[in-house]
């Protein structure tokens, strides 16, 4: 039955996309048709997740502005409306313990330029060697991987507001594990 749903539902948006495939984007961006069909899309299919404005929640990007964890092209754009994405991070805690879990995280907070306790930030930057693989050395992210930019301010999984978020995301984080903890939790 799902699997029928999901058949009819992407030969329906296929008649709807047609009208539009060979448009550029910014042709499409244009015209007012256009536009209000894909607002009625993301507002059935989207908006559940990154909210109706489109700002995004915990664990759901803000998709208004111009960070984007798995790239701003035009095509890559496409590829995760069409693909959807999921990012996942492992859970540090286990191999950095408490205390390195607090280190990182003032590191990590100190690459956006937050106020936090140097002396940790120091200890963090040299346990950050296992974050390097995903978020690069200079923590500037991957967007083949949709590891997040951890210089700038914009934040999805926490930290944004309260280090507390960014602890528990480097301790417990993984899709699932988040999924449970963020549930459990609101």
């Amino acid at each position: 039955m799902r699997l029928n749903m999901h058949r009819t539902t992407w030969l329906r948006s296929d008649f709807i996309f047609e009208k539009y495939r060979n448009t550029e984007i910014k042709k499409l961006a244009k015209n007012d048709e256009a536009m209000k069909t894909g607002a009625r899309l993301f507002s059935a299919y989207c908006s559940v997740c990154h909210g109706s404005d489109a700002r995004g929640a915990k664990g759901f990007p803000n998709l208004r502005d111009d960070e984007w964890l798995w790239g701003g092209s035009t095509k890559q754009i496409k590829e995760s409306i069409l693909n959807g994405r999921r990012a996942s991070m492992p859970a540090w805690g286990g191999a950095l313990g408490d205390k390195g879990v607090e280190e990182v995280s003032a590191y990590v907070m100190s690459l956006s330029g937050r106020s936090v306790d140097k002396t940790k930030a120091v200890a963090g930057k040299a346990r950050f060697v296992m974050c390097v693989s995903c978020h690069g050395i200079d923590g500037k992210g991957n967007v083949a991987l949709g590891a997040p930019d951890l210089t700038n301010k914009s934040w999805t999984y926490g930290g944004s507001r309260r280090p507390s978020g960014l602890r528990k995301t480097i301790l417990l984080y993984n899709s699932c594990t988040w999924s449970l903890w963020h549930y459990a939790s609101t």
